[in-house]
C-alpha cells in the first residue's frame, strides 16, 4: 500500500494528502501511479533521442517507443481501471466532506486519461509513436538540408493522424481543432483562447508601429564571438542563482531547446542551444527552461508518481518559464544585479557597455524570423501565426505541400520578414514533428497568465525590484511554489489562476505590462 507523507502545513498553504484510507480510492491511486511511472519512462526515452542517442539507433527507437506506447495505452484504457474510476466517483458522491481536492482532482484526471484512451484504438496509438518518431528524424534532416520537401510526407502523415484523433475523440466535434487544443489546455474552451489572441493583435499592432517610428535601440555590442564553453559556463551560474537545482536535473544540448520531467519534483531536466555569435539567445533559453523546471521541482512531494505530479496545463507551464525569461531576465531590476557576472563571463564587449544600454538592447523590438529569440512585443504575433496554419491544416483548408509559400507570407504580413529558407521558416519548432496540434496558442495564453500572476507577485512583494537589485531571486520563487507550483494538477489552468490572482485569464495585465514596458523602453 502506498504511504504519502503530508508536507507541513502553514495556515497560507494547507497539507496536500490523499485518503487512502478509503479502499476505492487506494485501489485506483495505486493504479494510476503505474500510469505515472510509465509516462515518466516514455519522457525519459524522448529526453534521450532529443540529447544523447546516436543518430544511428531512430528506427529501433521508434519500434520501442511504439511498444511503450502500446503498454501505456492499455492501462490507460484497461476496463478494471473504468470501475476503480465509477467506484471512486461514487463514494465522492456519497461522501464528499470526506475527500481533499487532490482526491478530487485525482478522480477527475484518471477519468479525463481513460476516457482519452478508450476512445483511441491501440493501432492508432502504435501508428502515431512510430509516425512522430520518423518524423522527428527526418525534421532534423531536412532543417540541416534547409529543404522542406524531405519532411513533407511525413508532416502530411502527422497532420492526418491528428485529423484521426480529433474524430476518434469527439466525432460530433464542428470544430476538429478545439478538439486538439483541449488536450494541452483542459478546462478552458478555444473560443476564450480566440478571443484573448484577438485582443492581443488588436493591442500589439499599434503598439509595434509607435516602436517602429521611434529610434532604434543599439544592440550592435550584442552581436560577436562568444565561445561555445563559456556560454554553456555561464549558463550553469545563472541557473544556479536562480536557484535550479543540479541535484535534480542536468543541462544539455538540443536542436530544440526544452525541459522534461521525469519523475517531478526529483528529476527535472533542461536543454538548450548555442549560437556562438549571440550570447543572449542561449542565456534567455535557459532561464526560460528552467522556469519550467521550477514548476516541476516546486510540486509537492505528495503528488510524486502520481498523476497529477506535473503541470496543470500548458499555458499555466509556459506562464512560470516567461516569467523567469522575460519579467525577471529582461528587467532592468535582476541586471542591476547580475550584471557583473555577465561582465566576468565575457569582459569584452561587456566591461566597456553601461547596464542601462544593455537592459535597452535586450529589450529591442524588430520583426524577427526565430520565435524563441522573439522580443516580447512580436512575440505573440509569432504564435498567431501559427495558431492560424495549425487550425487551417486540421480543417483541410490548405495542404501541407503549400505551407512555405503561406508561411512566409504570414511572415511578411504580421512581421515585415522573408525567411530565407524553410530551416529558419517554417521548420525552426519540433513542435509539428512531435504532433504537438493544439500547442502553440498555450504559449500566448502562458504570457497573459505570466503577467496576471506578476501582478499579484508584486502586491505580496513590493519592495520586488529593489530585491531584485541587490541579487536576492529565491523569495520569487519560493512564492510561485507555495501559491502555483505545489498543487501540481489539483487545480484545472483558469481555476488555478482564479485562486492565485482572484480572476480568470485577463488578457489586459499583459497588455498594460508590454504598453507600460516599451512606450518606457523606446520613450514613446
Amino acid at each position: 500500500m502506498a504511504t504519502i507523507t503530508p508536507t507541513k502545513a502553514t495556515k497560507a498553504t494547507p497539507a496536500i494528502a490523499f485518503n487512502l484510507k478509503t479502499a476505492t480510492l487506494r485501489t485506483l491511486f495505486e493504479m494510476t501511479r503505474t500510469i505515472a511511472d510509465l509516462d515518466a519512462i516514455r519522457a525519459l526515452l524522448d529526453w534521450d533521442q532529443q540529447t544523447q542517442m546516436p543518430l544511428g539507433a531512430n528506427g529501433v527507437r521508434g519500434e520501442q517507443i511504439a511498444t511503450l506506447e502500446t503498454v501505456l495505452h492499455a492501462h490507460k484504457a484497461a476496463p478494471a481501471l473504468g470501475k476503480a474510476i465509477a467506484k471512486a466517483e461514487a463514494a465522492l458522491a456519497a461522501h464528499p466532506e470526506r475527500f481533499s481536492d487532490a482526491d478530487r482532482a485525482l478522480v477527475r484526471e484518471a477519468r479525463r486519461s481513460h476516457a482519452e484512451a478508450t476512445k483511441l484504438p491501440e493501432h492508432f496509438v502504435r501508428d502515431y509513436a512510430v509516425a512522430t518518431s520518423v518524423g522527428w528524424e527526418h525534421w532534423q534532416a531536412a532543417r540541416t538540408a534547409q529543404d522542406f520537401s524531405l519532411f513533407a510526407s511525413d508532416l502530411e502523415r502527422i497532420v492526418d493522424l491528428q485529423r484521426q484523433k480529433a474524430q476518434y475523440l469527439d466525432p460530433a466535434a464542428k470544430v476538429p481543432y478545439a478538439v486538439l487544443f483541449d488536450t494541452f489546455e483542459p478546462g478552458m474552451d478555444l473560443a476564450t483562447c480566440e478571443q484573448a489572441l484577438d485582443q492581443l493583435r488588436q493591442a500589439t499592432v499599434p503598439l509595434l508601429k509607435r516602436v517602429q517610428a521611434a529610434q532604434q535601440v543599439d544592440n550592435g555590442f550584442l552581436q560577436g564571438t562568444f565561445p561555445h564553453d563559456q556560454q554553456m559556463a555561464l549558463s550553469r551560474r545563472i541557473l544556479a542563482i536562480i536557484g535550479y537545482d543540479f541535484d535534480h536535473g542536468r543541462l544539455d544540448l538540443a536542436a530544440h531547446p526544452f525541459m522534461t520531467g521525469l519523475g517531478s519534483p526529483d528529476d527535472d531536466r533542461l536543454t538548450t542551444r548555442v549560437d556562438e555569435h549571440d550570447v543572449v539567445s542561449c542565456q534567455m533559453s535557459v532561464m526560460h527552461e528552467c522556469g519550467h523546471a521550477h514548476y516541476e521541482l516546486g510540486i509537492d512531494p505528495a503528488l510524486k508518481r502520481t498523476i497529477l505530479g506535473g503541470g496543470t496545463s500548458s499555458g499555466i507551464h509556459e506562464s512560470q518559464s516567461r516569467t523567469w525569461e522575460n519579467i525577471i531576465g529582461r528587467s532592468a531590476a535582476f541586471w542591476q544585479g547580475q550584471y557583473h557576472v555577465l561582465q566576468d563571463a565575457f569582459p569584452t564587449p561587456f566591461k566597456q557597455v553601461p547596464l542601462a544600454d544593455f537592459v535597452r538592447a535586450l529589450n529591442r523590438v524588430e520583426g524577427s524570423l526565430i520565435r524563441v529569440e522573439a522580443d516580447e512585443l512580436t512575440y505573440n504575433l509569432h504564435i498567431i501565426i501559427r495558431f492560424e496554419i495549425e487550425k487551417d491544416l486540421i480543417a483541410g483548408k490548405i495542404a501541407v505541400r503549400d505551407l512555405p509559400g503561406i508561411w512566409n507570407q504570414k511572415y511578411y504580413d504580421y512581421l515585415g520578414v522573408t525567411p530565407p529558407n524553410d530551416s529558419v521558416g517554417l521548420m525552426q519548432d519540433v513542435h509539428w514533428s512531435a504532433g504537438l496540434f493544439g500547442y502553440f496558442p498555450t504559449y500566448s495564453l502562458g504570457n497573459c497568465y505570466a503577467a496576471q500572476f506578476a501582478a499579484t507577485l508584486r502586491q505580496a512583494h513590493p519592495d520586488m525590484d529593489a530585491r531584485l537589485a541587490q541579487g536576492e531571486t529565491g523569495f520569487i520563487r519560493e512564492w510561485q511554489r507555495d501559491t502555483i507550483h505545489r498543487w501540481g494538477s489539483i487545480y484545472q489552468g483558469d481555476d488555478l489562476c482564479r485562486r492565485v490572482t482572484g480572476e480568470g485569464l485577463n488578457p489586459a495585465h499583459l497588455i498594460a505590462y508590454l504598453t507600460e514596458k516599451f512606450t518606457r523602453v523606446y520613450g514613446l
